[in-house]
């Protein structure tokens, strides 16, 4: 049996039309439980914050993984990415309340510590991280930090508190992901479901 680890929220749902589109009855998930574990003859789908499925995956929990981009990237873990799913893109930007000048940054709020300290690392810029997991907008409006790192789809909560695009870090989308070695003792089936996926996006 191949088990899936899904990204709960718009992922999770997103996915669901795609296994539809496969012909793959989702009903055995699509209940209405507080259920974290779910499966048929065929699959096992396991439900988790986003940002635990890089780490399901790594340890074998899960042979396959969906999640963001994003959080691929935050996380580092020692996955394989295999497809881009082609759905939920958004961006993950610098934001302000003015334009100020990359150089001249020198506080973050964000809770993409780790892609944070990367992008200014490559810039060979020292700036301090100020970690927020809630409304990271709120680092900029009240003064905590000169800017914000924040994954942005339509633009609309920066615009409502002000605050503009300085500059694109990167793009995201739903990712499917693998366990190493998952992918050498289950290649048969991993590729099938590999290819059926790829077949539909």
């Amino acid at each position: 049996m191949i088990t899936f680890s899904l990204a709960k929220g718009r992922i999770e749902k997103s996915f669901y039309k795609l296994f539809e589109k496969l012909g793959i009855d989702t009903s055995f998930i699509k209940v209405d439980s507080r259920k974290l574990i779910f499966s048929n003859d065929k699959i096992r789908i396991i439900l988790t914050k986003p940002v635990d499925v890089p780490s399901l995956v790594e340890f074998g929990i899960a042979d396959f993984g969906i999640v963001g981009k994003d959080i691929i990237l935050e996380e580092n873990k020692d996955v394989s990415e295999l497809l881009d799913l082609k759905i939920e893109y958004c961006k993950i930007v610098i934001a302000g309340k003015k334009n100020i000048k990359i150089e001249d940054i020198k506080s973050i709020s964000t809770k993409y510590t780790n892609i944070s300290k990367k992008y200014f690392e490559n810039k060979g810029k020292d700036v301090e991280i100020i970690k927020l997991s809630g409304s990271v907008e709120l680092g900029a409006v009240l003064n905590l930090s000169d800017v914000i790192i924040d994954i942005v789809d339509s633009g609309k909560t920066l615009e409502e508190n002000k605050l503009k695009v300085i500059d694109v870090i990167c793009e995201s989308s739903a990712r499917l992901i693998s366990n190493n070695a998952s992918l050498k003792t289950k290649y048969e089936e991993m590729k099938y479901w590999i290819s059926i996926i790829e077949g539909v996006i």
